[in-house]
């Protein structure tokens, strides 16, 4: 199944499940009044730090940077994550 999926997408399976968590991270740091020990815990990590680990790794600032960061010019997320377009037919 792993060389399938990587043959399919270009990622592991393991690489896919991380990419799909770090958009859901930062989909809910962006909103300023959800703590980040509440984010981590929804999303399955064991505690607060192993959540910072884990987007320090992949983006290189800690989740309240990048929350910061994101922030900071009022477009949140949608600066960094493909907008949803919903189909009117």
């Amino acid at each position: 199944m792993r060389d399938k999926v990587r043959r399919l997408i270009g990622l592991t399976p393991r690489e896919l499940s991380s990419c799909v968590r770090l958009v859901e991270v930062i989909r809910r740091i962006c909103a300023p009044d959800v703590q980040l020990k509440r984010v981590a815990f929804e999303l399955g990590f064991r505690d607060p730090a192993a959540l910072t680990r884990f987007v320090t790794r992949y983006t290189g600032v800690s989740p309240s940077v990048l929350r910061r960061r994101l922030n900071a010019d009022g477009t949140g997320a949608s600066r960094v994550l493909p907008v949803r377009q919903s189909s009117t037919a």
